[in-house]
């Protein structure tokens, strides 16, 4: 070997060292970090991606020549994952018009109005609202955001679509260079490791964190709004991808040893201390996975165990894997009798009951990512836009509406990308996915390292069709060093049939030209010499150097590098935006919590300026003002403020045109003169957002005001259907101008809930509306549940009947629906104070003793059950 090769190596060996030190180091740390979701985390983990590139760069230039490894399946995922990445860049080009709105029908629709309409020209349009230019109404610097804007687009979202595109980009390139890495198996045993050493790591902090404080505190520290948070995790669905795949090599790392030990593995499994170590991981890593309450997570992980022993299924590794279930299960189960777990009461007892699926909200989720589909099929809405098409599609139920519930995704990776990304999209993702997991099935009947990776890979991908855990960076990343080294893995080689060595020697004999009797002769030489030829092979092998190439594969070689090198620079730029915006974000928080308004503003603005394109960041900016002028001693805003928050809704329009919000701003904020386009703002954001009841009243406002009480009807009806909160309001404005009948048929919706809190508040605020009409109605409306779109079990159901019964003077049947509520549903103390109430007012003090005693059992500090005893005693006291 020349000195010249042996230099090309040594580059190589560095080059994918430290490569392996970079990703190992982003797997380490990217988890503990709120999973990478946030600017400064993200950059960091970012940043050692790009090291990994550039180290691969510097291979390509002066090391060896790499070997792509990775076989068909992972040419099918890099080309999925470069077809995902494309849709997402062709988001950014503005295209003819014509094709646009053959291909997007959705574009034109979803466009601003024109000027005769609102006011609002279109993107690329000459003048803004006011009639100034646009690049008067771009303050702060930002004049240069034409480019962002949807204009002539297939997207409605550049920016969204802009970062998602990096992020996929990039997971393609480290596919890439982990595929053209040596010694795949050397290397898959080595992450198991680090994915056994983080599991238990992971598993452990969150079990001590569940139980060492209440759910959703991060850290002990970082509240998570709606306690959804579970270890380092801000989302308890997040957490299981992670552990899936952590669980899944730790688990290949048992079953690879067993393998290995033959017909003493029994005795190895119970004798030896790394067994004992191993499996105790093992049982916290999976006690975590059931603790977290995740259903997704572990039926996952249980399908994924089923599909690996049935493409594994022999009668030895069945009973192998019955004996390391049990090894595994008993431990755990003596974990959650040490914690205090009760399955019975989490979450996860809604795997055997199946009915309790429809009021899961992942099916309005769902629809509302199909129902942007017909129009923009082909190559999706854009990055970032399916938190508007679940505003704009309402569900139905008033239950759930965006006021007080928001997604930011479909909860289903596949939809999520047919949506932002339409058909195209998916069928990158489809290929990528399906070439994985044919490459991974393959893979686990090679060795018992290779099944546990499966078993984790093929978790991640169907709890993918219920949740968005891919979409964390952490979990990203971790996913695609193993599914790429899962592609490399050697497969089983048959032994050939003895037909075919027979064949073979025959074409040996042809091919000789001295027929048999020379084959023979030569047989035993060139068995003899055979160490030597393999040798020479080798070293003939190692001599290949770069002088030897083509000109062709050295000039592909160094364009590879370039665009590696620059790819990886100009991706730690883009997300060192984000950081710099994220810490001026921390520091206006800081400045709101010190009462310093402009600072914070300020901070606020220099946010904006790092990241232009980012919409919801533009947003935020426009509440921090808003919060930062209420605040104020005379809760006035200033002119520049008002100003700035115009000049942003502008633009947040010409960013996309699905947000609700500029449009209520502008209505709110504008020339307070122009009632038609003061109108005309508001039926905008009420189209984009039609389940908000505030936008609803505000709609209903100025219908009334501007023609008359019957337009503003429907907008107070729809505001009534979502939320009560304006009640007191509407009704004060119908006062006079409806009846009682007329209330029911033409403002209030066909839900029992509404019409019961009518029944109450309507007497207080006029003489002529009777609360029995309204009761009467609600009645109706519990004895039709096909009329509202409320979802109500039976015990609501009842319960609402004994409401509406108890305003019509009829105790006793709403005694008898009361007790029936209370048969579905024994712990509702809200109920039993009710049933109290009613029994108390016939004069059955035995029976409300009794209720007002079970209602303190269950809450012993409710203050209603309290003070209904303190009568209950009173009374008492006064009978003869």
């Amino acid at each position: 070997m020349s000195d010249e090769s042996k230099e090309a190596w040594r580059i190589t060996d560095r080059c994918e060292m430290v490569t392996d030190v970079a990703l190992c180091a982003a797997i380490v740390l990217s988890p503990w970090a709120f999973g990478s979701t946030e600017g400064v985390s993200l950059f960091i983990l970012m940043s050692l991606a790009a090291v990994a590139l550039m180290s691969f760069a510097v291979r390509l230039v002066f090391g060896t020549r790499p070997v792509w490894r990775a076989s068909t399946a992972g040419w099918c995922v890099v080309l999925g994952l470069l077809v995902l990445a494309s849709v997402a860049g062709i988001h950014q080009v503005n295209l003819p018009r014509g094709f646009v709105h053959s291909m997007a029908p959705g574009v034109q629709r979803w466009s601003l109005p024109t000027e005769s309409n609102t006011g609002v020209r279109n993107a690329g349009a000459d003048s803004a609202v006011d009639g100034s230019s646009t690049a008067d109404a771009l303050t702060g610097g930002q004049a240069g955001l034409e480019g962002w804007f949807f204009g002539n687009k297939l997207g409605l979202n550049a920016g969204g679509s802009y970062r998602f595109g990096l992020q996929v980009l990039m997971a393609g390139c480290l596919f890439a260079i982990v595929s053209a890495g040596r010694q795949p198996a050397l290397r898959l045993r080595r992450l198991a490791l680090v994915g056994l050493g983080m599991g238990t790591c992971l598993a452990v902090f969150g079990i001590a964190q569940h139980f060492g404080s209440h759910d959703g505190l991060v850290y002990w520290a970082f509240e998570v709004p709606g306690g959804l948070g579970f270890g380092p995790f801000v989302n308890r669905n997040h957490f299981p991808f992670y552990m899936n795949l952590c669980l899944g090599l730790g688990a290949g790392l048992l079953i690879d040893k067993l393998d290995g030990l033959g017909k003493h593995w029994l005795r190895a499994l119970f004798g030896e201390a790394s067994f004992s170590w191993l499996i105790a991981a093992l049982a916290f890593m999976f006690a975590s996975l059931v603790i977290c309450v995740s259903r997704g997570g572990v039926m996952s992980a249980i399908i994924a165990v089923m599909l690996v022993m049935l493409v594994r299924l022999r009668p030895a590794n069945a009973v192998r894997t019955t004996v390391i279930v049990l090894a595994i299960g008993i431990p755990v189960s003596l974990l959650f009798v040490w914690v205090g777990f009760d399955l019975a009461e989490s979450r996860l007892n809604m795997l055997v009951e199946t009915d309790r699926y429809t009021q899961d909200g992942r099916w309005h989720l769902w629809r509302a990512a199909l129902q942007s589909v017909d129009e923009f099929p082909w190559f999706g809405s854009g990055g970032e836009t399916y938190r508007y098409w679940e505003t704009i599609y309402s569900h139905a139920d008033p239950r759930w509406h965006s006021g007080t519930m928001q997604s930011l995704r479909a909860d289903n990776e596949f939809l999520d990308v047919l949506c932002e990304y339409g058909l195209v999209g998916l069928a990158g993702l489809l290929l990528a996915t399906g070439g994985l997991l044919w490459a991974v099935l393959r893979a686990a009947r090679r060795s018992g390292l290779a099944a546990g990776a499966a078993i984790g890979v093929i978790a991640v991908l169907i709890h993918s069709v219920v949740d968005f855990g891919l979409r964390v960076p952490a979990t990203g990343l971790l996913a695609v060093c193993v599914a790429a080294l899962m592609c490399c893995q050697p497969v089983v080689v048959r032994k050939p049939s003895r037909r075919s060595r027979s064949r073979r020697r025959y074409q040996m004999i042809q091919d000789g030209g001295d027929g048999a009797s020379s084959h023979q002769s030569s047989e035993r030489e060139s068995r003899s010499s055979q160490g030597a030829i393999r040798s020479a092979a080798v070293d003939a092998d190692a001599d290949v150097s770069d002088s030897l190439l083509s000109r062709r594969d050295t000039v592909i070689r160094y364009a590879l590098a370039v665009w590696l090198v620059i790819f990886a620079l100009w991706t730690v730029r883009v997300n060192r935006r984000y950081a710099v915006a994220e810490l001026a974000k921390i520091s206006a928080s800081d400045q709101m919590r010190r009462a310093d308004q402009a600072s914070a503003v300020a901070q606020m603005g220099a946010a904006v300026d790092a990241v232009p394109e980012d919409v919801e960041l533009r947003i935020e900016y426009v509440r921090t003002i808003q919060a930062a002028s209420a605040m104020r001693s005379d809760a006035t805003m200033p002119k520049k403020w008002t100003e700035e928050i115009l000049s942003q809704s502008r633009i947040i329009q010409r960013l996309c045109p699905l947000t609700w919000q500029p449009s209520a701003w502008l209505a709110q904020y504008g020339d307070a003169d122009d009632a038609d386009r003061h109108l005309q703002y508001l039926v905008r954001a009420r189209r984009l957002h039609p389940g908000q009841p505030d936008l609803a009243v505000l709609a209903g406002r100025a219908m009334q005001s501007e023609k008359g009480v019957t337009a503003a009807l429907v907008h107070y009806r729809d505001s009534l259907t979502y939320s009560t909160e304006h009640l007191q309001e509407i009704l004060q404005r119908l006062d006079g101008q409806l009846d009682a009948s007329e209330l029911v048929n033409q403002v209030l919706p066909t839900d029992p809930v509404v019409l019961l809190r009518v029944a109450q508040v309507a007497p207080t605020v006029s003489d002529q509306w009777e609360s029995a009409v309204f009761a009467e109605a609600a009645l109706l409306a519990v004895k039709r549940p096909e009329a509202h779109a409320r979802d109500l079990d039976r015990g609501e159901t009842e319960a609402l009947r004994s409401s509406a019964l108890e305003i019509l003077g009829r105790n006793d049947e709403a005694i008898d629906a009361m007790r029936m509520a209370l048969n579905e549903d024994p712990e509702q103390v809200q109920w039993r104070v009710r049933m109290a109430t009613l029994l108390l007012a016939e004069d059955r003090l035995d029976q409300a003793t009794r209720e007002v005693r079970i209602a303190l059992q269950l809450r012993p500090s409710d203050r209603s059950a309290k003070a209904l005893q303190q009568e209950l005693v009173r009374r008492k006291s006064l009978l003869p």
